[in-house]
């Protein structure tokens, strides 16, 4: 399961990173009008957040979550079966 979003993180990394760079120029270029400053600056911090999101965190939890089983879940599961029984 690892090798398999390893894989895919490194196939999609460039686009998804393109489309983020793009995006963030075409924002810093508002930077420079003071009326607008507060949309470019929230858009860039909106931007690369999601794209860290999107590359680092989002994958890692997809593994945890897929490896190990949920043992709170199972944990829970056994409670409810001494309060019934």
């Amino acid at each position: 399961m690892r090798d398999i979003v390893l894989e895919a993180g490194a196939v999609r990394f460039k686009p998804i990173l393109l489309t983020a760079l793009a995006a963030m120029i075409g924002a810093a270029t508002i930077l420079l009008d003071p009326i607008f400053q507060g949309l470019p600056i929230s858009l860039l911090f909106g931007l690369a957040s999601s794209t860290l999101l999107t590359v680092l965190v989002i994958p890692a939890i997809y593994i945890a979550l897929r490896e190990k089983p949920l043992r709170l879940l199972e944990c829970a599961g056994r409670r409810g079966e001494r309060n019934v029984a």
